[in-house]
């Protein structure tokens, strides 16, 4: 981080702390659990040996390959009162941990949760190479799960969530904004008859009063694009639009309490989405049905069923195959819409790693078949290409993997000699320098479908076509 060296980092640990106990467990003689985000744990550690009122939590903070971060805690905290200390200045990886930290705290039962800041909160900063977020920093926190917030060691205060609520008062226009993604972008406008702005062509005066359809994939580095969307769909908001948001859903793989010591972290992201004035969320294939439940505002979760079956039937596939138990429902949907044979791979996937172990298969032979492994995310492949190696060991001529969401490179699949194709969608942007370097690699728009399943969404006052849309943005500046 940009001017935040290790000496910044232990003179900001050792002060907060030093404010933590004189303003909170020492003189209010009040014990807490401290939770710290990285960097900070060691200096925490320091504090807590020599403050038998303050005890560090234990737990266990993983980030993943595909950018997910995951936190277990082991401390028992119900009914507690937990603290997390909060650096003047983070990553957005770093905010990301702590507000995951807040919500697992209220999950798992605390009484009390308090921020403490060396600073000003209205001074926090969330900074990325390119400069800070404009982010409600509070109201996140807020949001999140925390209760108070210590500043300068002072008394504690009431976090004050400031929601921006959105709403389709004096909406005169529409039309979709990209960034970073202008395939799907290109072809929802053409299905939606809406002009398509990027944020340097974008016309002055042009948010005010419009629906926008706010294309913005989140993409590693995980947290950095997910809180630069939010920031812009905050500022787009409070300027008088309504934004609906497309994107392939952010930490869905992180939809249940699946062991002890976890929480819900798509809840999460819902309440955060939610809370900087998003009007809809439209996602391509959630991990499960269930993440479509964590939030409030209007929702569509557009599988892409269509779209990768149209390909399938046109390739010839004969049979399709779940890599686990748990993608079957969504493979025997396939199945159902090509009239083909469905199987399921025997796997496991440990949580606290992510290694999955192959056990077997069960289902029709695959011998003298042209298959389809299906799948809904996939960020190496290394999974496809196990079940794949299983398959042409039983006699399969011809495996085409398929998956909606490309969340990495997919080298494990690509590298695979006995996956004959990956097959996958354009919910997240692959450049056209990778698709020529792979031969393997098939990219299938989605835009269409997306555009498909937001049409009555679509706000047209008068009936006014992209034409006079255009025009009324061209007399806004």
């Amino acid at each position: 981080m940009k001017g935040l060296g290790l000496n910044k980092i232990a003179f900001l640990s050792m002060t907060t702390l030093m404010l933590v106990g004189s303003g909170y467990a020492s003189a209010r003689n009040r014990s807490v659990l401290l939770f710290s985000v990285r960097n900070f744990s060691e200096a925490a550690n320091r504090f807590c040996t020599s403050h038998p009122g303050c005890r560090m939590i234990e737990e266990k903070t993983q980030e993943f390959s595909n950018g997910d971060t995951f936190v277990r805690v082991q401390t028992n905290l119900t009914g507690k009162r937990v603290g997390i200390l909060i650096p003047d200045e983070m990553t957005p990886q770093m905010f990301m941990e702590a507000l995951i930290k807040i919500r697992t705290a209220r999950t798992l039962g605390a009484r009390e949760i308090v921020a403490f800041l060396n600073t000003s909160i209205s001074k926090i900063r969330v900074t990325t190479a390119n400069g800070s977020l404009a982010l409600p920093v509070e109201s996140l926190i807020g949001v999140a799960g925390a209760t108070q917030f210590v500043e300068n060691g002072n008394h504690p205060r009431t976090i004050r969530i400031r929601r921006v609520w959105p709403g389709r008062y004096h909406l005169t226009h529409s039309f979709i904004l990209q960034d970073s993604h202008d395939s799907i972008a290109r072809d929802m406008g053409r299905v939606l008859n809406l002009p398509v702005y990027d944020p340097e062509s974008l016309p002055r005066g042009a948010v005010k009063g419009a629906q926008i359809i706010f294309v913005r994939p989140v993409v590693i580095p995980k947290s950095e694009t997910f809180f630069a969307a939010l920031a812009r769909v905050a500022q787009m908001t409070k300027e008088g639009a309504a934004v609906t948001w497309v994107t392939p859903l952010p930490w869905a793989r992180s939809d249940k309490a699946d062991q002890k010591g976890v929480t819900v972290i798509g809840r999460l992201i819902a309440d955060l989405i939610e809370s900087v004035g998003t009007e809809a969320i439209e996602f391509a294939r959630a991990h499960a049905p269930q993440s479509q439940g964590f939030f409030d505002i209007p929702s569509f979760n557009v599988l892409g069923l269509n779209t990768l079956c149209a390909y399938l039937r046109n390739a010839g596939v004969e049979m399709i195959v779940s890599p686990d138990t748990g993608f079957q429902k969504d493979a025997t949907l396939y199945a159902d819409m090509l009239k083909l044979p469905v199987a399921v791979a025997n796997k496991q996937r440990d949580p606290l790693t992510a290694q999955t172990k192959f056990y077997g298969f069960s289902g029709p032979s695959p011998a003298g078949k042209v298959v389809a492994i299906v799948d809904d995310e996939t960020s190496t492949g290394g999974t496809l290409a196990d079940v794949a190696d299983y398959l042409k060991k039983a006699g399969a001529t011809k495996v085409i993997a398929v998956v909606t969401h490309l969340a990495g490179d997919g080298g494990k699949a690509l590298n695979s000699a006995s996956i004959d194709q990956l097959v996958v969608t354009d919910s997240y942007p692959v450049s056209n320098a990778v698709v020529k370097q792979n031969s393997k690699l098939v990219i299938v728009p989605i835009g269409e479908e997306l555009g498909r399943a937001v049409e009555d969404l679509i706000v047209k006052p008068h009936d006014r076509s992209a034409g006079d849309c255009q025009a009324i943005l061209k007399g806004s500046q």
